[in-house]
């Protein structure tokens, strides 16, 4: 089977989202079939780029941008083709902060829009892309919000799509009005051009069933996976009270929740806590700090910056606990799941993803979401002398990686597209 994957590019971050849908490329070229990854936005940054397939950029942020406004339509066409080279996409994306989605809902709006839409240009730019390379038997898309690309691939080739939905309700629930409703109106119908859509969790199947009105077996589970095997050996920390938290720092993700839990756990004893992530809000990344000082947790409480693959896995598999205090519903997990490939009992909240992983794997924890008490309670149940064991980290090292493998989540991704595991 031969598959072009549409994928969206996270500018200079390391996105969850884009990790995944290169694992599962990889995993269904192993399996023997071809996949080619179109980025969308910008040029896709991997950790580990090797024998992956990318294509050419199908449209650049810069113009996807621009696009809705009167100067750029005075631009000559030659001009507004060349904002899609990657290196002034990567350039103008370099220093990227938060997305505040209140505030790109005319954005969102037309981009979903397509063909008919203010940023039809950039769908025709994929066109004129797509146009270049040999037809697939199916397109697969990162996500809902890009799945006006449909209409560009019944056009180009008149083969099937299916859509990922991974987590992107959240972005489009935070869309100011009235773009909200205008948004999730032309998602229904974008969906239902799509022949099948594929949430992670079975929980995440029935939410959007309900809120897209469509048939139960246009839905499949493809589930989330492991990006990649893990290059750091599994072994016992030192410290089993060592919680590591790794992620965006935004108020979504909920580090105040564990600075909150820190406070109280800190004077029993033995704990430390490490925060490490790209600030994405620089005032809650001051806010995440001046609360660690008010609480006397100096030497108790660091907060880093982004680390570099190989420092973000040392730190996750040398943990005593990982911890994913994350006030949203998951729906990819992946620093989670990387915790517990490399044994580390792991606290997450009881929603999105997380529910069905700890069905699968023991030593992941669940507190109640949103709740710095119900945290607390969890950590300190983390650190029971049970799930620290070191026979225990080797066997949940290997059950994780084998029950969340890339090959897995491929596996049900080619089911869910009608063909066998391999060609």
């Amino acid at each position: 089977m031969r598959i072009v994957h549409l994928a969206a590019g996270a500018g200079p971050m390391y996105c969850g989202a884009c990790k995944r849908d290169v694992a599962l490329a990889r995993a269904l070229r192993d399996l023997g079939h071809e996949v080619l990854v179109v980025p969308l936005y910008t040029p896709l940054r991997l950790e580990d780029p090797q024998d992956v397939p990318i294509g050419p950029l199908g449209f650049g942020g810069v113009r996807a941008f621009l696009a809705g406004s009167r100067a750029f339509r005075l631009l000559p066409r030659r001009l507004r083709r060349a904002l899609d080279h990657p290196f002034l996409v990567r350039l103008a994306t370099s220093r990227a902060k938060a997305v505040d989605a209140s505030r790109l809902g005319a954005l969102t709006v037309g981009v979903l829009q397509g063909l008919g839409g203010p940023q039809s240009e950039c769908w025709e730019a994929l066109e004129e892309v797509l146009r270049g390379l040999p037809k697939p038997d199916w397109v697969t898309i990162t996500n809902s919000m890009l799945s006006a690309a449909a209409e560009v691939v019944e056009r180009v080739w008149g083969v099937p799509c299916a859509a990922y939905l991974q987590g992107e309700e959240t972005f489009l629930d935070s869309l100011g009005d009235p773009y909200r409703e205008q948004a999730w109106g032309l998602v229904r119908g974008l969906a239902a051009r799509c022949e099948r859509l594929l949430p992670t969790s079975r929980s995440g199947a029935a939410w959007w069933k309900a809120r897209l009105g469509l048939e139960e077996d246009r839905f499949a589970v493809v589930p989330p996976c492991l990006a990649d095997a893990g290059s750091v050996a599994v072994a016992k920390p030192p410290e089993e009270r060592r919680v590591a938290c790794v992620g965006v720092l935004a108020p979504a993700k909920g580090q105040d929740l564990l600075v909150a839990s820190a406070a109280n756990l800190a004077p029993s004893g033995g704990w430390s806590f490490v925060i490490a992530g790209r600030t994405m809000d620089a005032a809650y990344g001051r806010r995440l700090l001046s609360a660690a000082r008010a609480a006397g947790l100096r030497g108790k409480v660091r907060v880093l910056g982004e680390l570099d693959p190989w420092s973000r896995r040392w730190l996750q598999a040398t943990a005593g606990i990982g911890c994913v205090p994350s006030r949203i519903p998951e729906a990819r997990g992946l620093v989670a799941l990387e915790f517990l490939s490399y044994g580390v009992p792991t606290v997450v909240p009881d929603t999105g993803v997380f529910p069905e992983v700890a069905e699968r794997v023991d030593g992941t924890v669940l507190f109640r979401s949103g709740s710095a008490e119900a945290l607390q309670t969890a950590l300190e149940s983390a650190a029971r002398p049970e799930l620290q064991e070191a026979t225990e980290w080797v066997r949940r090292a290997a059950r994780m990686r084998e029950e969340f493998s890339p090959e897995r989540a491929a596996e049900a991704l080619l089911k869910a597209l009608g063909s066998p595991a391999a060609t």
